[in-house]
């Protein structure tokens, strides 16, 4: 596989929360609940993919993920698109806050991306215990063949209760290069707004 330094090692950092946070079946069920339904329909011709906990559609099966009960990540056949989710259950309410910076310092610390700096901030939707909030960032990456390059990516977090002691968020990231960010981002959406998570 090729990526940014592998989309597991970069964008799967959002899920290494949970081996630091308590992963009530609460968590899970908000989790499933909230990505129940498809909200764009992917074109003929797309592929349909099952592994384990997740289901997800993409242009051809050149495709490749990385995934675990937690979250995954789908990647283009070069690494240059990369489009994940993951998701994490806390004892403690969160903020969107709060989610955005530990996903966004995540990405740093993995040395995929540097000078990452947000560039646009959505507003706070919803309400306490229910809120979402999305970031436009910008960075470069370091891709292990093509070298360092400019990328663009979107984070949305959602951050939840679901009851007494089980709060949580769940995130989603696209990233792409700058240069093919306009003619990804359909493809992007199409990928994102597909994946269901199957809980067990």
């Amino acid at each position: 596989m090729s990526a940014m330094r592998s989309p597991a090692a970069a964008v799967l950092a959002v899920v290494a929360l949970a081996t630091a946070l308590v992963v009530p079946s609460a968590g899970s069920a908000q989790a499933a609940a909230s990505l129940s339904a498809p909200a764009i329909q992917p074109p003929n011709g797309w592929v349909r993919r099952e592994v384990d906990n997740w289901i997800y559609w993409v242009p051809n099966n050149r495709w490749v993920d990385t995934h675990n009960p937690n979250g995954i990540d789908i990647s283009s056949p070069t690494g240059d698109i990369v489009v994940s989710y993951g998701w994490a259950s806390s004892p403690v309410p969160l903020t969107t806050k709060g989610a955005i910076d530990y996903v966004l310092g995540e990405l740093e610390r993995t040395g995929a991306y540097a000078d990452l700096r947000v560039v646009r901030t959505g507003p706070v939707n919803g309400a306490p215990g229910d809120e979402t909030q999305k970031v436009f960032w910008r960075a470069t990456g370091i891709h292990p063949e093509k070298g360092p390059r400019p990328v663009r990516g979107v984070l949305s977090v959602h951050v939840f209760t679901v009851g007494p002691g089980a709060h949580g968020f769940e995130a989603y990231l696209t990233i792409a290069p700058t240069a093919i960010w306009s003619r990804s981002t359909r493809t992007m959406e199409i990928i994102r707004s597909n994946i269901m998570y199957i809980p067990t």
